[in-house]
């Protein structure tokens, strides 16, 4: 089973090393090229697109893997391959949903050009808007729905629309410097699959080791300074991909029902406390919240005085520190030890918070 994991892994790096390349090669034929000016922080042109490999390198292994499914199937599991019930039973759950897959992916190629299409030509912030929301209505109606502890199938299907949307913004606003983006997701990623694993959730996990792999191909060319950037193809298909993996995942527990609100807040901490406090900070200043500026999380802890590459490491800590919370709720028997956590998380961004306001306050910004 670890074998199997490393593989996915490095066949997504590889995937992603390769198609990244690629973009380098050409994106700047095809127009996508980001220029310095305005709030792009970047000193000179940088190609743009690198979402296109972190696309290839999530999806290519997972649908080799779900044929690979339908194989094991076929050959009725041959006993040349040892494969334990427990994962017999998790390959047969893949070949039940695979069409729900199917949709998955087919959102996820529309949220991909879309990205693309507005690397390109710059989109409205509202047409885009429009299209997420259409994408998530079309996998709710799909059957594609959070799980929680009361039955109103629209309030349901409502959480689902507006968190896939949610996270979908959130990465895109969270790409602002170099690596940054990529490097939370990166994270999260690797905490999601733990919780994942614990709670043998085998093709999620499996889904985010691709998912790693894709990301830390891409961040070879990422991290600063970067040669590559995601553009909006990457950050909407990595906050797409994240949204769906938590919707498809079994938070809820009757025992524990505070479980399912708890765990995916914990986990995206960063990026929705980014996403909440720049839009904040947008429309306090009668600006509109859609519109890009230089207020972001990682723009504050610069005009503190740290340098870029440090204020994307401190992001980096913060979401790991936030996000290992996690790995332990689940073996916690009460809702109040879950609570007591996740109290402690939200302790930790108003101590952020404080500490961001107070040092604008002294440099008068």
């Amino acid at each position: 089973m670890i074998g199997f994991l490393i593989l996915l892994v490095a066949a997504s790096m590889a995937i992603s090393l390769f198609g990244t390349l690629l973009v380098m090669r050409y994106a700047p034929r095809l127009g996508l090229v980001a220029h310095p000016g305005g709030r792009m922080i970047h000193k000179q042109p940088t190609p743009v697109g690198g979402g296109t490999a972190i696309f290839l390198g999530l999806w290519l292994p997972i649908w080799i893997s779900v044929a690979f499914c339908f194989y094991l199937r076929a050959a009725n599991f041959p006993a040349t391959l040892p494969i334990p019930e427990n994962l017999k039973i998790q390959v047969m759950g893949v070949l039940d949903k695979a069409p729900q897959l199917a949709m998955i992916f087919l959102g996820g190629v529309i949220v991909y050009l879309v990205g693309l299409a507005d690397d390109r030509w710059s989109l409205s912030p509202w047409l885009r808007l429009v299209i997420e929301v259409g994408v998530a209505l079309m996998l709710v109606l799909s059957g594609v729905s959070v799980e929680l502890f009361f039955e109103s199938r629209i309030l349901r299907g409502v959480i689902t629309v507006v968190w896939i949307v949610a996270l979908i913004n959130s990465f895109n606003f969270l790409d602002n410097m170099d690596g940054l983006s990529a490097g939370v997701a990166a994270i999260i990623a690797v905490f999601f699959s733990v919780v994942a694993f614990q709670t043998v959730h085998y093709f999620v996990g499996g889904a985010l080791c691709c998912l790693i792999g894709a990301l830390m191909g891409f961040l070879v060319f990422n991290f600063p300074p970067a040669s590559l950037f995601m553009g909006d193809c990457g950050s909407m298909t990595i906050g797409y991909s994240l949204a769906v993996l938590t919707v498809q995942f079994t938070f809820f527990q009757a025992e524990r029902p505070y479980f399912a609100i708890v765990v995916p807040l914990m986990m995206f901490g960063v990026p929705l406390f980014d996403t909440i406090t720049v839009m904040w900070i947008r429309i306090r200043s009668g600006r509109s919240p859609f519109i890009g500026d230089t207020n972001h999380f990682s723009h504050r802890l610069v005009a503190l005085g740290m340098k870029p590459w440090q204020a994307v490491l401190t992001i980096y800590l913060v979401t790991a520190t936030v996000a290992l919370g996690v790995t332990v709720l689940y073996y916690m028997a009460s809702s109040v030890a879950i609570l007591v956590i996740f109290a402690q998380t939200v302790a930790v961004f108003t101590i952020i918070g404080i500490l961001e306001t107070t040092g604008r306050r002294k440099s008068g910004a």
